[in-house]
């Protein structure tokens, strides 16, 4: 599978973590719900300034959206959350 198609998916499980919609996705990155559907299905590249956007309002960094690996600003929140169950 391709680069863009495992960001898409990697995004997609991220939104629903989180329980959003595409909607509540595009309105919090300022974009159309459209350009989250495509970032999602990895039907076509996103210009980066996208992926920022997307990653911002998902809480992910964009290594991990792009390449699947874990950074340090991703595993706080992680910690975060586990220490409050």
């Amino acid at each position: 599978m391709d680069m863009i198609k495992q960001m898409g998916q990697r995004l997609a499980t991220r939104r629903r973590q989180l329980g959003l919609s595409q909607d509540n996705v595009a309105e919090r990155a300022e974009l159309t719900t459209q350009t989250i559907s495509t970032a999602e299905t990895g039907s076509k590249a996103l210009r980066p300034e996208n992926i920022v956007k997307i990653c911002d309002a998902l809480g992910i960094s964009t290594e991990y959206a792009l390449r699947g690996s874990i950074a340090p600003e991703d595993v706080s929140p992680l910690f975060e959350k586990m220490s409050q169950l």
